[in-house]
């Protein structure tokens, strides 16, 4: 018998299963605890594009947008925690397993793993903002972010690194994770030109409808509004963020299985019931 090689092909068929048709509803979760992040980092990234060599005199006001930024970053920590839980539970149990869960059970995160995931997941976000500016750790950076999100279903108890050593330990196989990161890389513009796309053909609608032409929302709906930009990639990134996480957890689950060798237990437990059905 040979093992099925551990493609980016197919784990990214199994994350779109997951999203589409398994657990929407974490999915959805992560989206909204996670928006106000994003919006708000959108802002502050527009702010500071805006004052450019001013922004030293704006200290103040740059600092509490910042403080906003960092308030924000609780709740969408956890809502990646517990949507990282919800893809890795699906895999175990199935999607019908999956949704005969209590909703208690579903949302529920060991207080111990959360606590060490909250450290890496800090550490990493602050290593993120450092250094957006060199624009090429930030795929490195992001597949870290990505990782410690999609290990922490994995963390039973707390420490200083455990997370950050967890999660080490887990990235694997490096090709499967570059390809992943690659296809993610050219997602993200492809999300940011629909999104784009979706509010020209909203803004033309409107305008057929009420045939007025020039309005205020075709000047501040489009390229030339650097608000509107910032805010487009924002959302590109909350549209692709519950793929890449549960892309990472579909990987990390099958190199950990592939590692103890719980794909051929389940293999053989598939063919037994199998012979059992066709003997019935």
């Amino acid at each position: 018998m040979i093992r099925r090689r551990l493609t980016t092909g197919a784990v990214l068929d199994a994350a779109v299963d997951l999203v589409s048709r398994r657990i929407p509803g974490p999915a959805g979760l992560l989206v909204l605890t996670s928006l106000p992040l994003r919006f708000l980092e959108a802002w502050l990234a527009n702010r500071l594009l805006q004052l450019g060599d001013d922004a030293s005199d704006h200290v103040s006001y740059l600092t509490s947008l910042s403080l906003l930024v960092s308030a924000a970053l609780l709740p969408a920590f956890w809502g990646r925690a517990v949507y990282a839980r919800s893809c890795a539970l699906a895999l175990s149990a199935g999607g019908e397993g999956f949704h005969r869960l209590p909703l208690r059970e579903r949302l529920r995160l060991p207080a111990a793993g959360f606590l060490s995931y909250l450290y890496a997941a800090a550490f990493f976000e602050l290593l993120f903002i450092a250094t957006e500016w060199t624009i090429v750790a930030l795929p490195f950076l992001a597949l870290l972010t990505g990782l410690a999100a999609a290990t922490s279903p994995l963390e039973d108890r707390p420490g200083f690194f455990a997370s950050l050593l967890r999660m080490a330990r887990n990235v694997q196989p490096p090709g499967v994770l570059a390809g992943l990161t690659t296809v993610f890389l050219f997602a993200l513009p492809v999300a940011f030109i629909n999104l784009s796309a979706l509010f020209q053909i909203l803004v033309w609608a409107a305008g057929l409808m009420t045939g007025a032409t020039g309005s205020w929302w075709q000047v501040a709906l489009s390229w030339d509004n650097q608000q509107f930009v910032v805010l487009a990639v924002a959302g590109a990134v909350l549209l692709v963020e519950p793929f890449w996480i549960a892309s990472l957890v579909v990987t990390v689950r099958q190199a950990r299985a592939r590692q103890s060798g719980e794909d051929l237990a389940a293999w053989f437990d598939a063919l037994r019931s199998r012979g059992q059905e066709e003997v019935a």
